[in-house]
């Protein structure tokens, strides 16, 4: 046997370590939570809507619920943000532009969670409050753990859509400028429907990130185990499942009724993951399907569906922008339902909606070069958008910082129970944690990086491999506090 086969199985045998770790997860989390259900009905811990463990009500249902809404509100609010930063910086920013945006908006991968949360609870929740002082009896409320999330995935899916926008081959923006297209039409209607599987993985990593994140969230939410009512109510206050572990995990009794419900809803997490994933992963499917044009060949077998998808795609531009005016609508009228009167927010949101088509029909009069220059400024405005969130978190860390800080601060150990002294210890444990993180992590990434990038075949044991990244991607948070906890 050849070195590059030794090599090979070896690199196998390190991918595969993210399955086990998840098959070992599953088994810690099922193993201690399984006795839950000699108590409580399994139907009724998910379909529950009472969480009261000192009752022994154990209805995980607000929880999911309160998890499912804070990550669709983080994404709703990052993704056009992210995918208009990612498009500017790689289709209309110069380099030297490029070269200083892109690190820039990774800043905000390297700010710590519980920084967020600090933000959101100073600087967030305050201005939320003041802004909707009628609406928001508290400040924490689900609008709030939203923007939270979605400042903190913005950095990914800048990134990996930045990545996946550049890696369009040039052919194709050198084919669309030589048949009379401009920079802007050729971004939007080929550069970027190239990049599509890219930028579902930036949205899905996104995901991961939002659903899968504690302090932060947990600390703007408000955490309280109620369903919005109505369901579409931002202003309400809300609990995660990441929340609800790092929060009752402590007060709970190893072995008892609601440390086993802990440890499903932790389970009930990984399922969500697991769902996410799969669906990511037929989205990205079904456009390999498209772009390779193998999709509805046999139609036969499907031909009713294939002719509605013919009808669809004959259409495609009045079925999108019927459906970008509904949603306009209802989203509009749902926000506004809950601040005005129903019949004043109706026709607030007829007019809103009409107002959408009046300037969609503006902008479709303009010629290419005009509407070239209204997507720049939007682009552009978007960009200093992202750049202002930025500041502001950083100057407020600064600010309120560094006059704090001193060599004493620093060298020193706390005392008076953490109210005087310094932070010596806790900076030793850091760089400690980091040193210990990166002996384990950096050889086993890069290793099953590799493996992935220069070995792995379309097989059912790489692509399992790959959805055990992915699922680790959001179910970490929720297992290390469960585990933490566990062992203590």
């Amino acid at each position: 046997m050849d070195a590059d086969a030794i090599m090979r199985y070896v690199l196998i045998a390190i991918a595969s370590t993210a399955v086990l770790i998840i098959f070992l997860i599953l088994f810690f989390i099922v193993g201690n939570g399984i006795e839950l259900f000699k108590d409580v009905d399994p139907i009724e811990f998910i379909f529950g809507t009472d969480w009261s463990p000192s009752d022994g009500s154990y209805g995980a249902l607000p929880m999911i619920v309160g998890t499912l809404l804070v990550t669709l509100g983080a994404i709703a609010f990052a993704f056009p943000i992210g995918l208009l930063a990612a498009i500017y910086i790689s289709e209309f920013a110069n380099p030297k532009v490029r070269s200083v945006l892109k690190p820039l908006c990774e800043v905000f991968a390297g700010i710590p969670s519980v920084v967020y949360g600090f933000f959101g609870l100073v600087i967030l929740v305050p201005f939320l409050s003041k802004m909707f002082d009628e609406n928001l009896l508290f400040g924490s409320s689900w609008l709030a753990a939203s923007i939270i999330l979605g400042i903190m995935a913005l950095p990914t899916i800048i990134s990996v859509s930045e990545d996946a926008i550049r890696a369009v081959p040039n052919s194709y923006r050198e084919a669309s400028i030589a048949m009379g297209a401009n920079r802007w039409e050729t971004t939007a209607k080929v550069i970027v429907p190239a990049a599509v599987m890219g930028i579902s993985a930036a949205v899905t990593l996104g995901i991961g990130r939002a659903i899968g994140e504690t302090m932060a969230v947990m600390m703007v939410s408000g955490n309280a185990t109620i369903i919005p009512d109505p369901l579409w109510n931002i202003f309400s206050l809300i609990s995660t499942i990441t929340g609800t572990l790092a929060l009752e995990m402590p007060e709970s009794v190893v072995g008892d009724t609601h440390y086993n419900a802990l440890f499903m809803l932790a389970l009930v997490l990984m399922v969500m993951v697991f769902a996410v994933n799969i669906v990511a992963k037929k989205i990205t499917d079904n456009m390999k399907q498209k772009f390779n044009g193998t999709a509805f060949n046999d139609r036969s077998k499907i031909r009713a569906y294939a002719t509605f998808v013919d009808t669809i795609q004959r259409n495609k531009k009045m079925v999108c922008k019927i459906g970008s005016f509904i949603l306009i609508f209802t989203m509009s009228w749902m926000i506004l339902s809950l601040m005005i009167s129903g019949l004043s927010s109706l026709i607030t949101s007829i007019i809103i909606t009409i107002g959408a088509y009046a300037t969609l029909f503006t902008v479709s009069r303009l010629s290419p070069s005009d509407r070239e220059d209204v997507a720049k400024c939007i682009l552009i405005a978007n960009m200093v958008f992202v750049l202002l969130l930025l500041a502001i978190i950083i100057l407020d860390i600064v600010i309120k910082g560094l006059p704090n800080i001193s060599l004493d601060f620093i060298t020193s150990s706390p005392s008076m129970g953490g109210r005087e002294g310094g932070i010596m210890p806790a900076i030793v444990g850091t760089l400690e944690l980091m040193a210990g993180t990166a002996v384990i992590a950096l050889p086993l990434g890069i290793l099953t990086g590799i493996y992935l990038a220069e070995y792995a075949k379309d097989n059912k044991l790489n692509r399992a491999i790959r959805g055990a990244i992915d699922t680790l991607n959001g179910t970490h948070l929720s297992y290390s506090v469960s585990s933490d906890y566990h062992s203590s």
